[in-house]
């Protein structure tokens, strides 16, 4: 048997000892080249999606923000148009009892102000100051019929407000113009929120002021420095630039841009809030991110070295490792889920209930601190109209508005707010529902919207109604004859001058009526048979004229009407002819028997005089000589 060779065998040995130890170290070296650029692409990935994640955190606050303050100004508006009730048609606006009312809803609300101007552009507010606003450009426009909302402007104690308008209507027509003053700060009371964390936020306006500043100890601007002077302090990266960001906001674009400002970077993003061009810029420091993903840099570096040092002492040590780096990455994610929900910080300032429905889950998912773990997830059939009616969980009369806003819902529809009286954590409570916005993912549908607590306002509602039937009913009584109902001698005479100063070119005409032979009936039948004549003649007037044509009692048998819009003569002679003939009736009392007709004298407006002092005395002396001529007849006054 041929045998090999001691130094043979040595040799075959050290020579696959080489090319196993070789081919070990190229498999070592080529797991730790791809290891390591498997390690840097995740800490770029990692950085991407920390990125990417704060500014959609931003993002989401900087809209939930935008849609809170439209609600609180469409609120403000709801509270004058609401006051604007209260005024009552036949009120003259500059009146004390005006100022009154004005005064009780500014107590009730947050409004620090509140007044009216007329169409001659006087105006007065609830503190008695008076003033002449002609010329001042939201009058024009609030005339117009818009409403109005101004830039910022500012008090004697140099506090931000806006001034909110609307017109005023009094019989179907604008009549003037109420206005309120609300602070900015009590504006954004109900929607600003902390400002410690690495995000912050800042409200400017058109002309780049800072409405808002953050308290933020990363915020670069100083107190005197306005928008456009700090954007052309910075370096901007890729092709935007200062003047394209404020070409942007002179559009009403949104965007975003990343900068720096010695050494120091930074994510923004702008927004339109949809008021006034003002907008709300959200700014993300790039140092925080930077840390991040420095620090998962050193993580990856270490378990580059570990995996490296584990490939050669065997695979226990590598898993260990792993785990270890699995719970750091948790608690990093948990951090970084923390600055993903800084909404709570606004939920914690509110009554209101954001919600969230997922269609294809049938999920509703309600936002609040008063919630366990801060949210509530219910099934979409647990809150139907039937359902929740069965329960007692929804009020009666509420029934067909929540039915109409599940309706929308389902069928991921927004819509405009409905009120409703739900039980919510064990009381019956007024909710405004919102459905806000319906966004789209693939196959997955959801509705975001907000229960808007209602109580507060509901019972200010509900007082200003109450007090508006009130205020009604104590006018009705001391405007009308209480035996007739026509309007008295004094609301007739106001009426009369108010609406002849209107229509100053229009023809009117102007009628005094006595009843011939009233005294011999209150005298042989009684006053009860002569209330009752009156009560006839004023039927009978209602009857023959227009509803919008004037009546009134002023006392005794004597009556007054104004036909408003007349063509001619012709038409005046015909109308007093027709209203003779209607008042010629016979009353009947045991054997006794009286007839009763009416004599009338008419004057015309504008020919006769334009005010009631004017036309009465000239309608009296037409009246006085068809009594001359027997009566039961009427007379156009013509002078002599």
């Amino acid at each position: 048997m041929q045998r090999t060779h001691p130094d043979v065998r040595t040799s075959f040995l050290r020579t696959n000892l080489r090319q196993i130890v070789g081919l070990t170290a190229l498999g070592l070296a080529v797991i730790a080249v791809l290891t390591t650029l498997s390690f840097f692409h995740f800490s770029k990935k990692m950085y991407q999606v920390i990125y990417a994640q704060n500014m959609s955190s931003v993002s989401q606050l900087a809209g939930y923000f935008t849609r809170t303050f439209d609600t609180k100004i469409k609120s403000c508006f709801q509270i004058l148009e609401n006051a604007e009730i209260l005024i009552e048609p036949e009120q003259e606006l500059l009146e004390d009892g005006v100022m009154e009312k004005l005064e009780l809803v500014v107590t009730k609300t947050e409004f620090s102000d509140m007044g009216v101007v007329d169409l001659q552009g006087n105006a007065r507010n609830v503190n008695g100051k008076a003033a002449n606003i002609y010329d001042v450009q939201f009058v024009q426009e609030v005339l117009a019929g818009n409403r109005y909302i101004s830039d910022t402007a500012y008090n004697k104690e140099g506090q931000p407000y806006l001034l909110l308008a609307i017109p005023m209507h009094q019989r179907g027509e604008i009549a003037g113009i109420l206005y309120g003053r609300y602070l900015i700060e009590d504006i954004l009371y109900d929607v600003e929120w902390e400002t410690e964390g690495d995000c912050y936020f800042q409200i400017v306006d058109s002309q780049g002021n800072y409405i808002t500043r953050s308290n933020s100890q990363n915020v670069w601007v100083d107190s005197n420095t306005d928008l456009w002077i700090e954007l052309e302090r910075y370096d901007y990266h890729d092709t935007t630039t200062a003047e394209e960001i404020a070409n942007n906001i002179r559009q009403g674009k949104s965007g975003t841009f990343y900068c720096t400002y010695k050494g120091d970077g930074r994510y923004g993003s702008y927004q339109p809030i949809g008021i006034n061009q003002w907008y709300v810029f959200s700014v993300l420091p790039e140092q925080n991110i930077a840390e991040y993903a420095s620090s998962m840099r050193q993580i990856s570096l270490h378990m580059l070295v570990q995996i490296l040092l584990c490939l050669l002492a065997g695979a226990l040590i590598p898993l260990l490792y792993i785990g270890r780096v699995y719970y750091m990455i948790r608690d990093k994610n948990t951090t970084l889920e923390v600055h993903n929900r800084m909404f709570q910080l606004v939920l914690q300032k509110t009554k209101d209930i954001p919600f969230e429905a997922d269609l294809p889950k049938h999920e509703v998912i309600l936002h609040s601190p008063r919630f366990e773990g801060g949210n509530y997830t219910l099934n979409l059939a647990d809150i139907r109209p039937s359902v929740l009616f069965a329960q007692e969980k929804l009020d009666a009369t509420c029934y067909g508005t929540y039915q109409k806003t599940y309706a929308d819902l389902m069928r991921a529809k927004t819509g405009e707010p409905e009120i409703v009286q739900l039980r919510m954590f064990g009381e019956m409570t007024w909710f405004k529902i919102m459905l806000l916005d319906v966004y789209r993912l693939g196959a997955d549908t959801r509705v975001v919207g907000v229960l808007e607590n209602y109580e507060e306002q509901k019972q200010k509602d509900m007082e200003i109604e109450r007090r508006r039937q009130q205020a009604i009913h104590l006018s009705r009584r001391s405007q009308h004859d209480f035996l007739t109902g026509l309007f008295n001698r004094e609301t007739f005479e106001e009426w009369v001058d108010l609406y002849l100063g209107s229509e100053p070119e229009r023809m009117q005409a102007f009628l005094i009526l006595d009843l011939d032979h009233f005294k011999e009936i209150n005298d042989t039948m009684g006053h009860t048979k002569g209330d009752e004549v009156l009560r006839d003649v004023a039927d009978a007037l209602r009857h023959q004229f227009r509803r919008d044509d004037l009546i009134a009692r002023l006392g005794g048998d004597e009556f007054v009407i104004l036909l408003k819009h007349l063509d001619s003569d012709a038409v005046i002679e015909k109308l007093t002819s027709a209203l003779g003939q209607a008042l010629r009736k016979t009353y009947t009392q045991g054997e006794t028997s009286l007839s009763i007709s009416a004599s009338i004298g008419v004057a015309r407006a504008p020919i006769d005089g334009t005010t009631f002092a004017e036309l009465y005395p000239k309608a009296d002396a037409a009246l006085y000589a068809v009594k001359r001529r027997g009566k039961d007849s009427f007379q156009i006054y013509h002078p002599e």
